[in-house]
């Protein structure tokens, strides 16, 4: 943190949409 870097795991979660070829996405940074 000192330094000005920090790490977090990035998860990209999509939305349930029934029938659909493709959705938006949830993306979350979990540190």
């Amino acid at each position: 943190a000192a330094a000005g870097v920090y790490q977090f795991l990035f998860v990209c979660l999509p939305l349930k949409m029934r029938g659909a070829t493709g959705s938006p996405v949830r993306p979350i940074a979990i540190a």
